[in-house]
Protein backbone atom coordinates (compact mmCIF):
# COMPACT_ATOMS: atom_id res chain seq x y z
CA UNK A 1 0.00 0.00 0.00
CA UNK A 2 2.78 2.46 0.88
CA UNK A 3 4.63 1.51 -2.27
CA UNK A 4 1.55 2.27 -4.31
CA UNK A 5 1.20 5.70 -2.69
CA UNK A 6 4.83 6.50 -3.24
CA UNK A 7 4.47 5.40 -6.83
CA UNK A 8 1.54 7.76 -7.33
CA UNK A 9 3.55 10.59 -5.81
CA UNK A 10 6.35 9.78 -8.18
CA UNK A 11 4.00 10.19 -11.10
CA UNK A 12 3.13 13.72 -9.87
CA UNK A 13 6.31 15.21 -8.46
CA UNK A 14 5.82 18.10 -6.14
CA UNK A 15 2.07 17.48 -5.83
CA UNK A 16 2.34 17.16 -2.09
CA UNK A 17 4.02 20.53 -1.62
CA UNK A 18 2.81 22.87 -4.41
CA UNK A 19 -0.97 23.37 -4.62
CA UNK A 20 -2.47 23.55 -8.07
CA UNK A 21 -2.96 27.08 -9.39
CA UNK A 22 -6.64 28.11 -9.56
CA UNK A 23 -8.12 28.25 -13.01
CA UNK A 24 -8.34 31.80 -14.38
CA UNK A 25 -11.68 32.80 -15.83
CA UNK A 26 -11.77 33.34 -19.53
CA UNK A 27 -11.62 36.99 -20.50
CA UNK A 28 -14.76 38.14 -22.22
CA UNK A 29 -14.89 40.54 -25.12
CA UNK A 30 -13.61 44.00 -24.25
CA UNK A 31 -16.12 46.82 -24.37
CA UNK A 32 -15.28 49.35 -27.07
CA UNK A 33 -13.97 52.57 -25.59
CA UNK A 34 -15.70 55.90 -26.18
CA UNK A 35 -18.19 54.54 -28.68
CA UNK A 36 -20.79 57.16 -27.61
CA UNK A 37 -18.15 59.86 -28.12
CA UNK A 38 -17.36 58.60 -31.59
CA UNK A 39 -21.04 58.39 -32.48
CA UNK A 40 -21.59 61.93 -31.25
CA UNK A 41 -18.69 63.26 -33.28
CA UNK A 42 -19.98 61.49 -36.38
CA UNK A 43 -23.51 62.83 -35.83
CA UNK A 44 -22.17 66.32 -35.23
CA UNK A 45 -20.11 66.24 -38.41
CA UNK A 46 -23.14 65.17 -40.41
CA UNK A 47 -25.19 67.93 -38.82
CA UNK A 48 -22.54 70.53 -39.59
CA UNK A 49 -22.18 69.39 -43.18
CA UNK A 50 -25.91 69.44 -43.78
CA UNK A 51 -26.50 72.83 -42.18
CA UNK A 52 -23.52 74.39 -43.96
CA UNK A 53 -24.76 73.07 -47.30
CA UNK A 54 -28.23 74.50 -46.67
CA UNK A 55 -26.83 77.86 -45.60
CA UNK A 56 -24.60 78.12 -48.67
CA UNK A 57 -27.36 77.19 -51.07
CA UNK A 58 -29.66 79.80 -49.57
CA UNK A 59 -27.09 82.61 -49.80
CA UNK A 60 -27.46 83.16 -53.55
CA UNK A 61 -25.42 85.73 -55.47
CA UNK A 62 -26.90 89.22 -55.41
CA UNK A 63 -29.00 88.60 -52.27
CA UNK A 64 -28.46 89.75 -48.72
CA UNK A 65 -27.18 86.86 -46.67
CA UNK A 66 -29.58 85.17 -44.26
CA UNK A 67 -28.79 84.58 -40.62
CA UNK A 68 -27.23 81.17 -41.27
CA UNK A 69 -24.71 82.74 -43.67
CA UNK A 70 -23.38 85.06 -40.95
CA UNK A 71 -20.67 84.30 -38.39
CA UNK A 72 -23.31 84.09 -35.67
CA UNK A 73 -25.26 81.53 -37.69
CA UNK A 74 -22.18 79.40 -38.27
CA UNK A 75 -21.33 79.61 -34.57
CA UNK A 76 -24.74 78.11 -33.82
CA UNK A 77 -23.74 75.08 -35.88
CA UNK A 78 -20.49 74.69 -33.96
CA UNK A 79 -22.30 75.08 -30.62
CA UNK A 80 -24.67 72.27 -31.53
CA UNK A 81 -21.73 70.12 -32.60
CA UNK A 82 -19.89 70.68 -29.30
CA UNK A 83 -23.10 69.87 -27.41
CA UNK A 84 -23.22 66.51 -29.22
CA UNK A 85 -19.72 65.74 -27.91
CA UNK A 86 -20.83 66.68 -24.38
CA UNK A 87 -23.85 64.37 -24.61
CA UNK A 88 -21.62 61.54 -25.80
CA UNK A 89 -19.37 61.97 -22.77
CA UNK A 90 -22.35 62.24 -20.41
CA UNK A 91 -23.81 58.87 -21.39
CA UNK A 92 -20.42 57.14 -21.06
CA UNK A 93 -20.43 56.58 -17.29
CA UNK A 94 -20.02 60.24 -16.28
CA UNK A 95 -22.03 59.71 -13.05
CA UNK A 96 -23.97 62.92 -13.59
CA UNK A 97 -26.93 61.55 -11.60
CA UNK A 98 -25.09 61.56 -8.27
CA UNK A 99 -25.89 65.19 -7.45
CA UNK A 100 -28.71 67.57 -8.25
CA UNK A 101 -26.09 70.14 -9.24
CA UNK A 102 -24.66 67.96 -12.01
CA UNK A 103 -28.19 67.16 -13.16
CA UNK A 104 -28.71 70.91 -13.46
CA UNK A 105 -25.69 71.03 -15.76
CA UNK A 106 -27.23 68.33 -17.96
CA UNK A 107 -30.43 70.39 -18.10
CA UNK A 108 -28.38 73.42 -19.19
CA UNK A 109 -26.71 71.45 -21.99
CA UNK A 110 -30.05 70.06 -23.17
CA UNK A 111 -31.94 73.36 -23.04
CA UNK A 112 -29.25 75.30 -24.89
CA UNK A 113 -28.90 72.57 -27.49
CA UNK A 114 -32.63 72.47 -28.20
CA UNK A 115 -32.84 76.26 -28.41
CA UNK A 116 -29.84 76.40 -30.76
CA UNK A 117 -31.34 73.75 -33.02
CA UNK A 118 -34.63 75.69 -33.02
CA UNK A 119 -32.81 78.85 -34.15
CA UNK A 120 -31.11 76.93 -36.94
CA UNK A 121 -34.34 75.27 -38.10
CA UNK A 122 -36.29 78.55 -38.07
CA UNK A 123 -33.56 80.24 -40.07
CA UNK A 124 -33.18 77.48 -42.62
CA UNK A 125 -36.94 77.04 -43.16
CA UNK A 126 -37.54 80.81 -43.42
CA UNK A 127 -40.06 81.09 -40.57
CA UNK A 128 -38.25 83.82 -38.64
CA UNK A 129 -40.79 86.48 -39.55
CA UNK A 130 -43.75 84.91 -37.77
CA UNK A 131 -42.43 85.07 -34.22
CA UNK A 132 -44.06 88.38 -33.30
CA UNK A 133 -40.74 90.07 -32.51
CA UNK A 134 -37.51 90.84 -34.40
CA UNK A 135 -35.61 87.60 -34.83
CA UNK A 136 -32.19 89.21 -34.36
CA UNK A 137 -33.24 90.69 -31.00
CA UNK A 138 -34.65 87.34 -29.93
CA UNK A 139 -31.37 85.62 -30.84
CA UNK A 140 -29.38 88.16 -28.82
CA UNK A 141 -31.56 87.62 -25.74
CA UNK A 142 -31.32 83.85 -26.06
CA UNK A 143 -27.55 83.95 -26.55
CA UNK A 144 -27.18 86.13 -23.44
CA UNK A 145 -29.22 83.62 -21.41
CA UNK A 146 -27.15 80.77 -22.85
CA UNK A 147 -23.96 82.50 -21.70
CA UNK A 148 -25.35 82.76 -18.15
CA UNK A 149 -26.50 79.14 -18.15
CA UNK A 150 -23.19 77.82 -19.47
CA UNK A 151 -21.32 79.99 -16.99
CA UNK A 152 -23.20 78.31 -14.15
CA UNK A 153 -22.39 74.87 -15.60
CA UNK A 154 -18.74 75.84 -16.04
CA UNK A 155 -18.58 76.55 -12.30
CA UNK A 156 -20.79 73.76 -10.96
CA UNK A 157 -19.59 70.78 -13.01
CA UNK A 158 -15.87 70.98 -12.06
CA UNK A 159 -16.71 71.54 -8.39
CA UNK A 160 -18.96 68.48 -8.08
CA UNK A 161 -16.69 66.27 -10.19
CA UNK A 162 -13.14 67.26 -9.20
CA UNK A 163 -13.39 68.81 -5.74
CA UNK A 164 -12.18 66.28 -3.10
CA UNK A 165 -15.37 66.86 -1.10
CA UNK A 166 -17.63 65.63 -3.90
CA UNK A 167 -15.54 63.86 -6.52
CA UNK A 168 -12.04 62.89 -7.60
CA UNK A 169 -9.41 65.61 -8.20
CA UNK A 170 -7.39 63.12 -10.27
CA UNK A 171 -7.91 59.85 -12.07
CA UNK A 172 -8.30 57.03 -9.49
CA UNK A 173 -5.39 54.56 -9.59
CA UNK A 174 -7.71 51.61 -10.28
CA UNK A 175 -9.45 53.41 -13.14
CA UNK A 176 -8.01 52.54 -16.59
CA UNK A 177 -7.22 55.36 -18.96
CA UNK A 178 -9.78 55.64 -21.72
CA UNK A 179 -12.41 53.64 -19.85
CA UNK A 180 -12.81 55.66 -16.66
CA UNK A 181 -15.68 57.83 -15.49
CA UNK A 182 -13.12 60.51 -14.62
CA UNK A 183 -12.17 60.82 -18.30
CA UNK A 184 -15.81 61.41 -19.23
CA UNK A 185 -16.15 64.05 -16.54
CA UNK A 186 -13.00 65.78 -17.75
CA UNK A 187 -14.28 65.68 -21.33
CA UNK A 188 -17.58 67.28 -20.27
CA UNK A 189 -15.76 70.00 -18.34
CA UNK A 190 -13.42 70.76 -21.25
CA UNK A 191 -16.15 71.11 -23.84
CA UNK A 192 -18.31 73.08 -21.42
CA UNK A 193 -15.64 75.78 -21.46
CA UNK A 194 -15.35 75.48 -25.23
CA UNK A 195 -19.06 76.07 -25.71
CA UNK A 196 -19.03 78.89 -23.17
CA UNK A 197 -16.39 80.69 -25.24
CA UNK A 198 -18.40 80.03 -28.41
CA UNK A 199 -21.53 81.54 -26.87
CA UNK A 200 -19.58 84.58 -25.64
CA UNK A 201 -18.17 85.12 -29.14
CA UNK A 202 -21.65 84.63 -30.58
CA UNK A 203 -23.09 87.21 -28.20
CA UNK A 204 -20.38 89.73 -29.05
CA UNK A 205 -20.91 89.29 -32.78
CA UNK A 206 -24.72 89.02 -32.83
CA UNK A 207 -25.06 92.53 -31.36
CA UNK A 208 -23.27 93.98 -34.39
CA UNK A 209 -25.20 92.36 -37.21
CA UNK A 210 -28.50 93.06 -38.91
CA UNK A 211 -29.68 90.51 -41.38
CA UNK A 212 -32.56 90.33 -43.81
CA UNK A 213 -34.82 87.33 -43.19
CA UNK A 214 -35.47 85.16 -46.24
CA UNK A 215 -38.60 85.91 -48.22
Amino acid sequence: GNAGLSGQKGLHPGSDTAPAAPARPLAGPRRPQHSPWQASVFAGLLFMAYAAEVALTRARPGQVASYMATVSGLLKIVQAFVACIIFGALVYDSRYGRYVATQWCVAVYSLCFLATVAVVVLSVTGHTGGLGCPFDRLVVVYTFLAVLLYLSAAVIWPVFCFDPKYGEPGRPPDCPRGGCFWDSQLEVATFTYVNLLLYVADLAYSQRIRFVPPL
